[in-house]
């Protein structure tokens, strides 16, 4: 039975840079300590009486402490006197206690506050933090750019390496914490350590929700990450969960139209197609392309998705000649893009869309037209993925399909022949595709009046489903 091709559902993300990048990142040092202190030294003026022109240097300054004490203390009897009438003598006495203490504790502070040594300490304290911080923004800055170059490994190095730093200066609940677990999960993610990449992304979210800095599209962006996470290791259920956190935060905070909300709605109606829920996964991939038509246009490649992931659940629904419509446009469009860039990715995509087109042609059992349509299919994966490599054995297949139903079993034979030995070289004797293809090839022999060899074909088929059977219960 032929089968249909699933675009990735690893899109290019939403968020490229994660906004993590900390490349000259501005960092807030709170330089008002000590003038703090030096205010409240203010709040009392030095004299209230005129000084005597002829005193000296000395003179002056036993006299201004002299009458800042004769203020200071004329204005606490006055409270103790205060006090004395309303509430008695016993406060009174402690009224005056504090403020002959206050006026020491005055003399002291200005003391400490006015020392050089003092100063000069705490303006090294801050040059060492924000040295100390221009580092981990450099090293963190370096781990970005291995992590584009695919230097995954040497990446999280200096992740760590920026993060210890981090820790130091700010303990565990900061946004520049967050900014690195953010970069060290899309390098888990990229190396496809996806149990990994969640748990790093979990730990940016706990930040995330608690910082004073909290960036509400930051926090989305953390849901959606653990959602992609969450949905390589196929729990679509819990993956959905994040992702709607994420909408609910996106809308509110970018509005419905942002094309950050098609993103989320898109990996939606794939984790949705996972479950079986065709009809939901269309309704969301039609929502990403509202969007992405009012913002992107009707030529980019993001529209080119969502037209390809509907015509892949109508093709599933039996909607033939509707997905084939949706394919079409998909198409055009990739083909249109195909003329300023050549990503492999991109060429990937048309195939699948001609791999989809090819499926419902033959369901409508117009056979030369999916003939067409797979050849050119085969040929972008054989430039772009070489022979040796399932998604070309797939093509392979679903081209023996065409030709067996059009009672063509000898040349039939022959593709499903190339797809096995792909199949062997590529995954190994327990698959079960592997198992499908012996099964092929036996019913082929069958009906041209060769059963020893179609016995032999069922055997192979029947002895690769036992040995993936022992493999998954071991596993």
């Amino acid at each position: 039975e032929s089968t249909q091709t699933k675009t990735s559902s690893r899109l290019s993300s939403p968020y490229p840079s994660c906004d993590c990048h900390m490349a000259g990142k501005a960092v807030s040092i709170d330089d008002g300590g000590s003038a703090h202190h030096s205010r409240d030294q203010e709040a009392t003026p030095l004299s209230r009486r005129p000084r005597q022109a002829h005193q000296s240097a000395d003179d002056q300054s036993i006299s201004l402490d002299n009458d800042t004490k004769d203020t200071t203390l004329n204005e606490t009897k006055k409270r103790s006197h205060d006090v004395l009438i309303v509430s008695g003598p016993d406060e009174a006495i402690n009224q005056s206690y504090q403020g002959t203490n206050n006026l020491k504790r005055r003399k002291l502070d200005a003391s400490a506050v006015n020392s050089p040594t003092e100063l000069d300490h705490q303006q090294l304290e801050e040059e060492q933090k924000e040295a100390q911080l221009d580092l981990a923004h450099q090293i963190a800055e370096e781990g970005h750019e291995l992590h584009d170059q695919a230097q995954y490994d040497d990446a999280l190095r200096k992740f760590q390496e920026a993060l210890g730093i981090h820790w130091k200066l700010h303990g565990d609940f900061h946004e520049d914490v967050a900014d690195i677990y953010c970069g060290m999960g899309y390098c888990f993610r990229d190396q496809r350590k996806h149990e990994e990449a969640a748990q790093t992304f979990r730990k940016e979210l706990s930040i995330r929700l608690v910082v004073p800095e909290n960036d509400r599209p930051q926090v989305a962006e953390a849901y959606y990450s653990i959602g992609r996470a969450l949905q390589d290791q196929l729990e679509d259920g819990e993956a959905i969960r994040m992702f709607e956190k994420a909408l609910a935060i996106q809308v509110e905070s970018l509005g419905n139209q942002h094309p950050h909300v098609a993103d989320t709605y898109t990996q939606i109606g794939y984790s949705l197609k996972n479950q079986g829920k065709l009809e939901e996964s269309v309704k969301m991939h039609e929502n990403a392309l509202g969007i992405r038509l009012e913002t992107l246009g009707n030529d980019h490649v993001d529209v080119a998705t969502n037209y390809h992931e509907i015509g892949h659940s109508f093709g599933d629904l039996g909607y033939h000649e509707r997905a084939i419509e949706m394919h079409d446009k998909a198409l055009s469009i990739q083909l249109g893009a195909l003329k300023d860039s050549h990503p492999d990715s991109l060429e990937t995509n048309i195939a699948d869309n001609y791999n989809n087109i090819g499926y419902n042609l033959n369901e409508r059992e117009k056979y030369d037209e999916a003939i067409q349509a797979y050849d050119k299919g085969l040929q972008i994966r054989l430039k772009t993925l070489g022979k040796q490599h399932p998604q070309t054995a797939n093509t392979y297949e679903n081209i023996g399909n065409v030709l067996y139903n059009q009672d063509k079993s000898m040349e039939a034979l022959s593709m499903y022949e190339e797809s096995l030995q792909i199949r062997l070289n590529v995954l190994g004797e327990g698959d079960p595709k592997v198992a499908k293809a012996y099964d092929n090839m036996g019913l082929i022999l069958s009906e041209q009046g060769e059963p020893e060899e179609a016995r032999q074909q069922y055997q192979e088929a029947l002895s690769t489903i036992h040995s993936s059977r022992s493999l998954w219960e071991r596993a």
